[in-house]
């Protein structure tokens, strides 16, 4: 079989490109940092392969038409994020021993200001629109990742029970999947199994889609909000990481999100229990799933 050749070229290596006039350009120009986000430290030059290390992820993709600034602010506001996560869950090990992968202004839907997809375990980022969501999308990957390959059950891909909007779904499997399917119900209803605060003002604002009430898209929304509540507590100024990505009806209030805290502590914690120690899972199916999750 032939093989198959990348039609979109690159300098062939690092020495081949010194002292060519882009290098001495980009050496020369200071790197700007976006408006559309704020983090704690200034623009930098960044290594890709040492954040990749440290961090074990799959890796970074940028599209065609992100210039060279914008991929090295882009850049830096991750490797800023993968620092702060690591702070917040207890792990570096972000990428899940280099499964899960970014991608800036390379995978872009229609509409979409990000997306992940569970087939390729990437994390796309659009340009600027983008800024702010990668929480939300890395709870996406995490609920996947673990729901695939580790805690796994033939009736639901993702632990949260993935696209099913079904408000409740009896907790089955091992403590992660237990956990997640835990922070989901109890999003929607209450010990009594009433409909949660929560839940009657989604059905209000957002009763016209099914979108809004996809298992894993609460439990994203949810974890996005876990980490923005760790981030002010910590005192972490990061929003490129987070920043409400959907107006306040698609969020819990207070009283609910303080209900399901103490669940997604110990859910995080038994994840980065998992990280640390890098265990194998046995029986690992790597089937492609066809779900795109925003």
């Amino acid at each position: 079989m032939a093989k198959s050749i990348d039609k979109k070229l690159t300098d062939s290596n690092s020495e081949i490109s010194k002292d060519g006039r882009a290098q001495r350009y980009w050496k020369n120009t200071p790197l700007k940092r976006s408006a559309s986000y704020t983090t704690d430290k200034p623009a930098e030059t960044v290594d890709q392969f040492k954040v990749i290390d440290k961090y074990s992820l799959k890796g970074f993709e940028y599209g065609n038409w992100v210039n060279n600034n914008d991929r090295n602010d882009f850049l830096t506001a991750t490797t800023e994020s993968c620092e702060d996560l690591a702070k917040i869950l207890g792990t570096k090990n972000i990428g899940c021993d280099g499964t899960i992968g970014i991608a800036f202004g390379a995978r872009g839907r229609s509409k979409a200001l990000a997306h992940f997809e569970p087939w390729t375990f990437m994390i796309n980022l659009t340009k600027e629109k983008g800024f702010g969501c990668l929480a939300h999308e890395y709870g996406h990957a995490l609920d996947y990742f673990f729901g695939m390959y580790v805690d796994q059950n033939t009736g639901f891909t993702a632990l949260s029970g993935g696209d099913t909007v079904r408000s409740h779904i009896e907790p089955i499997g091992g403590k992660l999947r237990q956990l997640a399917m835990q922070v989901v119900n109890d999003v929607c209803k209450d010990k009594a199994g009433n409909k949660t605060a929560t839940y009657i003002r989604l059905e209000k604002e957002f009763g016209g889609s099914e979108y809004w009430f996809r298992r894993n898209e609460i439990f994203a929304r949810t974890f996005e909000q876990y980490i923005r509540y760790k981030k002010d507590k910590k005192g972490i100024k990061n929003t490129f990481l987070s920043q409400k990505k959907y107006e306040n009806g698609a969020y819990l209030f207070p009283a609910d999100f303080k209900r399901i805290l103490p669940i997604m502590d110990s859910l995080v914690k038994e994840m980065a229990a998992f990280m640390n120690n890098k265990k194998k899972s046995v029986g690992i199916n790597r089937t492609k799933s066809k779900i795109a999750a925003k």
